[in-house]
Parts: C-alpha cells; structure tokens; sequence
C-alpha cells in the first residue's frame, strides 16, 4: 500500500557542536585507574590504546583518527559520546554507548553491541560484519555509504534509522522493533527472520528483494 510520506521519514541524529580538543604534548599513554580508563578532549592520530586491565573506557569529546586498541577480546566496554573516531578497526570490541558522535571509515567487524545504545549518530563509509546488535537500542542514526553484512539484531529496538548509499546483506531484524526505518536509500536490501515489517519504509523498486520475505511473513507457499 502507498501512502504520503512526511520529509524525512526519519528524524536525523542530534549531534551538537563540540568544543576543541588538544594533542598530547607527549606520546599517549594509557594509565587506567581501578580499571577505568577515561579519555577527554583529546585528539589520537595513530596512538595505540592498549587495553590490557581496562575493565570500561570512556571517550568523550575526542578526536581518534587511524587509533589502535590492543585488548584481551571483548572484555572492556567502551562508552563513547560527542567523539568523532575516524579510520579506526572497532572490531571485536565491546560497545556499550555510543551518543552524539561519527564514526567515518570505521570496521566493526564481529563488534559486539549487544544490550547497548546507539543513539544520535553518524556511521559514514563503515563496515559492520557478523556484528552483534542483539536487544541493543539505536535511535537516531544514520548509516551512509555503509556495508552492513551478516548483521544480527534480534530483538533490537530500531528508531528513526536512514540508510543512504548502504549495502545490506543478511541483516537479522528477528523480533525487533522498528519505528520509522527508513530503506529506501538501501542499494541493496536482504532482511532476515522478520514476522512482520510495520515501521519500515521501502521504495517500490526494493520490493521483488523483499519477495520472499514478505511471503514467509503471510505464510504463502511458492513453488520453484
């Protein structure tokens, strides 16, 4: 069914203007306290973060361009707000909050955003592989240019998400709730596990690669 759609479809991330950050005067060195580590104001380009004893890792503020973390496998959560991380591997990480930032050319390849939020933010040329975004919640983002293969969000809680210039392949929307997803930017659009695509907008022409799926959702039998 068509219907009238009010511009834009989703609303975009609040992302405020952020104040200026300082370059080390010296080779950055990580110095956690009881585990915590907190990084603020600052601008990395080519440091490496090592992680080893790092129970959570702030990011607030910051500028982290081609950074590096050395870490035991998905044992610190990192908490992320009004950052900008740029041509940076995330991948196996652990990301409990991301709010008010841009990730620009970033891997998240196996990331594990599970019960996280994602709210408020800019994913631009990224790769999201056999990522884990079960029952996380994401609010206000945007995805451009992005590749999102293999992705598992089970159960998640999508709002106001827009996809523009972005390959999805085998994106698990199982049990997950959506509200104002908009597809439409998608140029190419594989849906997994959905009983049901209320809250999703596509564009006429992505409906023969939904043929399938919205066939299992009717539970229409086809022949082949």
């Amino acid at each position: 069914m068509s219907t009238e759609i009010e511009e834009p479809f989703a609303a975009v991330p609040r992302i405020p203007a952020r104040r200026g950050t300082q370059s080390p005067s010296q080779p950055f060195v990580a110095t956690p306290e009881d585990g915590l580590l907190e990084l603020t104001g600052l601008n990395l380009d080519g440091d490496i973060i090592d992680l080893a004893g790092v129970e959570q890792l702030d990011i607030e503020d910051c500028d982290l361009r081609r950074v590096s973390f050395e870490s035991v496998e998905g044992l610190t959560e990192i908490r992320v707000a009004q950052s900008v991380i740029e041509h940076t591997d995330l991948s196996r990480l652990r990301l409990r909050t991301v709010r008010q930032s841009r990730l620009l050319d970033a891997k998240l390849v196996g990331t594990d955003l599970s019960d996280g939020l994602v709210q408020d933010t800019v994913f631009l040329r990224c790769v999201l592989r056999i990522a884990n975004l079960r029952m996380a919640t994401f609010k206000r983002v945007a995805f451009t240019e992005c590749q999102m293969v293999e992705v598992d969000a089970y159960r998640a809680s999508l709002q106001h998400i827009s996809f523009t210039e972005s390959h999805i392949a085998q994106l698990n929307v199982d049990a997950a709730e959506a509200e104002r997803v908009d597809l439409r930017g998608a140029t190419a659009l594989e849906l997994s596990g959905a009983s049901r695509l209320d809250g999703y907008l596509v564009s006429e022409a992505q409906l023969p690669a939904l043929s399938y799926q919205l066939a299992a959702i009717v539970g229409l039998s086809i022949e082949r």
